[in-house]
């Protein structure tokens, strides 16, 4: 008899039953796929909230945006309604100056009466 690797064959270190190996291997190999399956179930549930999270904020966003541009709308209406009543009031108020008092006219003066009112400021300041 020849002696092979690891032994007789019918001792216990000997070579092993080819269906005990492919037992073997069968058993790895679905404990490896249910391990798999199992990071793809995670992965999936995490996309999962990681994407209702993200309609939830991208729904914020829109109410958000929703509520400047409304805002917005509003204060460009005030504005709209306070230029026009001051275009209002302010023609009125010109009107009644006209009417009530004439136009101020202004005189050219002459270097020598600059000078003489500067002179005059000099003092009252001093």
């Amino acid at each position: 008899m020849a002696m092979q690797y690891g032994g007789n064959r019918n001792s216990p270190k000997g070579n092993r039953d080819s269906s005990g190996l492919t037992a073997e291997h069968a058993n790895r190999f679905a404990a490896m796929k249910a391990d798999e399956e199992q990071r793809e179930r995670y992965r999936a549930e995490e996309e999962a909230k990681i994407q209702a999270e993200r309609r939830v904020q991208e729904k914020n966003m829109d109410q958000t945006e929703a509520l400047i541009a409304a805002i917005r709308a509003q204060v460009e209406k005030e504005k709209a309604e306070k230029a026009k009543a001051a275009g209002l009031s302010a023609a009125n108020n010109t009107a009644k100056k006209e009417e009530g008092k004439p136009k101020p006219t202004y005189k050219t003066i002459s270097p020598e009466e600059l000078a003489r009112i500067e002179e005059k400021k000099r003092l009252k300041q001093a």
